[in-house]
């Protein structure tokens, strides 16, 4: 088709680009590296940048400085790329080696699908992994292949990380089973004796009659009975049969005889037919309709049936006939001509036909009463005269007939007219409105700049800046604008120069243009457009004219040659028990000395550190309370020597006891506001070394809604739960629960549940709701304090969305002032992030400077809702670094427009009563000023001033547990005392209380907590000398 395309460009002078220059320079600036796919370990690897202006210069963490560098060795390669604007971006790949071994086959037996095979994976993962069967059928995924009958299957591999292929094929082996057969005496009628026979399987097989009988055959039988046989084989695989006792003697084998009719295929009518018969037992005779008796007749009438009968040598008789058909005969042409129709020019001035599966000539017969016949099988021969609906019949040499359509909708041509609304003052508040006409309708549009919503006629929001928009129709014409020009008050064209290796030598040049008698006011105290001799941080600049003030932010960094970079990777070889590397430890904290810093591994393991100055570092893995460091024995020792220098190979291996060791987390993602989601996450691991069946049950609070079956359109209809690694298997409405299993959770396995909450708008804000998870089984775990997560929050209408949450809290606001108790030693911070702002969010980093109250060193449980890494400076500032969120504003897309951390670490035991413990922290999102969280403050205070002891002669027992809401406890004491009941929620608030005055030595108290919401509470007991505690 020769689609005329018509280009509209229009000019203007930029005035000014406004607030988000740095971002509008580099913002689509993104490096990808690739790793060489024809072999495995990658044997070079590949950078690819895209976004910025060339040319590109490349520096690898290996001091290599070529887009393509060679891989000798396993580990992190890691590029920066700077573009000639002096923007720079990064992008690292794994390089590893990648395996597959088949830990365990089961052979299937009796040929029974009970077949398995067990994989084993070495790799950096994640991983996909199909298998199929020997005809290349799916069978399903994952590391084991279970319920399968003998045979080979394949097992086709993918890492991920590395983007390895593997591919292997295992043999299931195990014979088939006896396969069992009963034969009459045919000399008797009836039959007197019945003989049995086995078949594959493995001899000797065994004999088991209904009547009792075990030998291999059976006489003196009885008239029109049914008997049963059972055969085993020497390996207890089993095949039953039967044979009833008919006294007409019909045991004889089923007639079965089939004709083929094979016709004279040259003639047309056919001259002649032949009878094949199958089936009998021959020789067979045939007997025809017209009176011949061989197996072939000729010289046939046309229009005539003619029939045949088919008799074998035992008496077995079949007829079918054939029909001399004048009509059909298949030497004649099949008519599968078919034809397409459609217009050309934009607007649309040409009409076009395209016809296949035909024979030349061909005639085309227009609605307009036009007619061309011509050996063409394309005809673009007709002049479109106004809008329409032209039809048109197609006819081929062999009479084939084909009809088509075409709508043309319009013939004026296709007109985008448009108007601009210029940018506030370092605002991103202007627009840009089109006015569509002309063409074939049905207009869509398609951006530039990655705008939000880029498929939408209108655009809102916009910073100042260059836009230009592609906008179609239904017949494929387009309108391009180009330059559309956004405007604001002034403009600068920063340019950077980093910081070099030795001396402060960066500078900062802001090339302003279209000001009004412009000041400059820098963050450090200088002035003027320009800064020099600087050294690599954050400076920030103030620029006032006559009419408009704003503020610009730019990250100067120090020369990437400088940096020198240590690296190393943890894994887990407990099976082992050697040096070798096992299975990645994601998340261990690992610590460089005498620098201080500490960061952790990736989800693969690795780690990295880059430092500036060269010397003498030591390297440490920080324990985990869980695993034992086996190799090396001690830290290890890196001598940095150049500038500019990688380091690495410094790996660590550890091992981990045989434990059994589940762990489970509960995290909203946003508030319970009435008419609002409420995104509830779990996230659940098994931490110890045995693989593990878990099951998953998330209790939500009554006042909540959750719809099993429903929708949630702001992600593709996707439902309202989603989940990695584990699979729903109930919701129970009634009781409020939802139930998840995650069967075969290997070693260090980890996934996450998602959850989507309703708060109905009837619910009454100040309300408190509570939701709760548990990971089960419970019995035999290392740390089942940890199998059980419980938060609450309070029913809210409006909200600061950037906040940082404390759990454990006993009573108070855990985003304020909250009360923890002395044994709450271990402190769960979540922080909150949203992008309030109209465009995306490119990197997220959040600082949170910690209080001299917490063990750096002590921090477990890392989670974060997007891909992230962690470093601590000077010792107490974490600082989590989202590269490349791509997080939307919450305009544009409200749930993907939140983020969050999530940690657990140690406090001071030694803390005295009354201790405040403050945490906040800053969010910076791209170059903006940052969001501060609140400030929350856990206050340490005493649980009870009652005398807690160690139980002595006392029982109790709550029954029952769990219940609808009535309880009762009964109790067995060695004195009669007053005994005081009291229950609180896992936040440490009291909700009841009773005394019992003068409790006997044994008896029974109850108590009722129907009003309050299904979740876990706990219950306490004073007696004058024991306080008894029971969940």
């Amino acid at each position: 088709m020769n689609w005329k395309i018509f280009y509209l460009r229009l000019s203007f002078l930029l005035a000014f680009l406004g607030s988000g220059e740095l971002m509008a320079q580099c913002g689509n600036f993104q490096a990808d590296v690739y790793p060489d796919s024809s072999t495995c370990p990658a044997q070079f690897v590949q950078a690819y940048a895209y976004g910025g202006t060339a040319p590109y210069s490349y520096l690898w963490n290996t001091g290599a400085t070529t887009a393509s560098i060679a891989t000798p060795s396993l580990g992190i390669y890691s590029v920066m790329v700077q573009d000639a604007n002096g923007c720079t971006t990064t992008d690292t790949i794994v390089v590893n080696t990648f395996s597959l071994s088949a830990t365990s086959i089961v052979d299937a037996s009796c040929g029974n699908n009970n077949g398995q095979i067990q994989l084993a994976v070495s790799g950096s993962g994640p991983y996909d992994l199909r298998w199929y069967n020997a005809n290349w059928q799916y069978l399903g995924s994952g590391m084991t292949l279970a319920n399968v009958p003998a045979g080979s299957y394949t097992i086709q591999a993918y890492d991920s990380t590395t983007q390895c292929y593997e591919s292997q094929t295992y043999t299931v082996g195990g014979g088939n089973g006896p396969q069992a057969t009963i034969f009459p005496d045919t000399a008797s009628c009836p039959v007197n004796t019945l003989f049995a026979s086995a078949s594959a399987g493995t001899a000797p097989y065994s004999y088991y009659w209904s009547n009792g009988a075990t030998t291999s055959s059976i006489s003196n039988l009885a008239a029109a009975q049914n008997y049963s046989l059972a055969v085993v084989d020497a390996n207890g695989c089993a095949d039953t049969t039967n044979y009833y006792i008919d006294t007409l003697c019909n045991q004889q084998p089923p007639c079965s005889i089939s004709i083929f009719m094979r016709d004279d295929s040259l003639g047309c009518p056919a001259n002649w037919v032949h009878a094949m018969p199958s089936g009998g037992t021959s020789p067979y005779s045939y007997a025809w309709s017209n009176g011949q008796t061989s197996t072939s007749i000729s010289n046939l009438v046309a229009g005539m049936n003619y029939m045949v009968t088919v008799t074998d040598a035992t008496g077995c008789t079949a007829s079918t006939n054939y029909y001399v058909d004048t009509t059909n005969c298949n030497q004649q042409p099949v008519c599968n001509m078919q034809v397409y129709t459609y217009s050309q020019g934009c607007p649309a001035d040409t009409l076009s036909a395209y016809v296949w599966n035909g024979a030349a000539p061909y005639t085309y017969s227009w609605s307009t009463g036009l007619t061309v016949t011509t050996q063409n099988n394309v005809h673009d021969a007709y002049a479109i005269n106004g809008a329409g609906l032209y039809s048109l019949t197609v006819t081929d040499a062999n009479g084939c007939i084909a009809v088509s359509s075409v709508q043309v909708n319009s013939q004026a041509p296709m007109q985008v007219g448009y108007t601009i609304n210029d940018a506030s003052c370092g605002q991103n508040d202007g627009a840009i409105d089109l006015t569509v006409s002309g063409g074939d309708g049905m207009y869509m549009y398609n951006w530039s700049n990655n705008v939000n919503n880029g498929w939408q006629e209108d655009q809102s929001n916009l910073a100042p800046g260059f836009y230009s928009v592609y906008v179609y129709d239904s017949s494929g014409c387009s309108v391009y604008l180009d330059s559309l020009i956004l405007n604001g008050s002034g403009t600068i064209n920063p340019t950077i120069t980093p910081a070099n290796c030795v001396d402060s030598l960066g500078a900062i040049a802001l090339n302003p243009s279209g000001f009004s008698n412009p000041q400059f006011v820098w963050s450090i105290g200088a002035t003027g457009p320009n800064l020099n001799n600087l050294a690599s941080g954050v400076y920030t600049v103030t620029i006032t004219d006559d009419s408009c003030q704003t503020a610009r932010t730019f990250f100067l960094d120090q020369d990437s040659s400088c940096a020198i970079m240590i690296a190393g990777r943890v894994t887990d070889n407990t099976t082992g028990a050697t040096c070798t590397q096992g299975t990645a430890e994601a998340f261990r904290l690992v610590r460089l000395q005498p620098a201080g810093i500490i960061t952790t591994t990736n989800q693969y393991g690795y780690y990295q550190f880059t430092v500036m100055q060269t010397g003498n570092y030591t390297v440490e893995l920080l324990p985990d309370g869980v695993s034992s460091q086996l190799c090396p024995a001690a830290n290890i020792s890196v001598n940095a020597a150049n500038v500019g220098g990688y380091y690495g190979g410094n790996d660590f291996v550890v091992t981990h006891p045989p434990v059994n060791d589940l762990r489970v987390n509960l995290v909203h993602y946003s508030t319970s506001t009435p008419g609002f989601d409420l995104y509830t996450y779990v996230y659940y691991c098994n931490d110890g070394n045995t693989t593990q069946n878990a099951t998953i049950t998330v209790d939500y609070d009554s006042q909540l809604e959750f719809n099993f079956t429903a929708i949630n359109p702001n992600y593709n209809n996707a439902s309202y739960y989603s989940y990695s690694n584990a699979s729903i298997t109930s919701h129970d409405a009634v009781n409020n629960n939802i139930t998840f299993t995650a069967n075969n959770l290997g070693a260090g396995e980890c996934g996450l549940i998602r959850i989507y909450l309703s708060t109905p708008t009837t619910v009454a804000l100040g309300n408190q709701v509570a939701n709760s998870v548990a990971i089960t089984p419970i019995s035999g775990d290392a740390t089942p304090a940890n199998n059980t997560d419980v938060d609450s929050l309070i029913v809210v209408g409006s909200w600061d969305p950037n906040e940082i949450v404390l759990r454990p809290t006993r009573s108070g606001d855990p985003r304020g002032q909250a009360e923890i108790f002395t044994q709450d030693e271990v402190l769960d911070y979540t922080i909150h992030f949203q992008n309030l702002g109209t465009a995306p969010a490119y990197t997220v980093v959040v600082r949170d400077t910690l209080d001299a109250s917490f063990d750096v060193s002590s921090l477990t449980n890392l989670q974060f809702s997007h891909p992230a890494t962690m470093t601590v400076e000077n010792g107490n500032i974490l600082v989590f670094t989202f590269n490349n969120i791509n997080l939307a504003d919450a305009d544009s897309d409200e749930p993907g427009s939140h983020g969050f951390i999530n940690y657990s670490i140690n406090r001071d035991p030694n803390l005295p009563l009354g201790a405040v413990i403050p945490n906040k922290a800053a969010i910076y999102f791209d170059f903006n000023a940052p969001v501060i969280t609140n400030l929350s403050e856990a206050i340490i205070s005493s649980p009870t001033s009652t005398r807690q002891l160690e139980l002595l002669n006392t029982t109790f027992k709550v029954f029952p547990n769990p219940s609808q809401g009535q309880y009762f406890v009964s109790f067995e004491q060695n004195q009669t005392q007053d005994l005081h009941l009291q229950v609180y929620n896992m936040q440490g608030q009291l909700l009841l209380e009773q005394t019992q005055a003068d409790a006997p030595t044994s008896g029974q108290m109850s108590f009722d907590l129907s009003n309050f919401p299904a979740a876990h509470y706990l219950l306490r007991i004073n007696g004058q000398e024991q306080l008894i505690q029971k969940q």
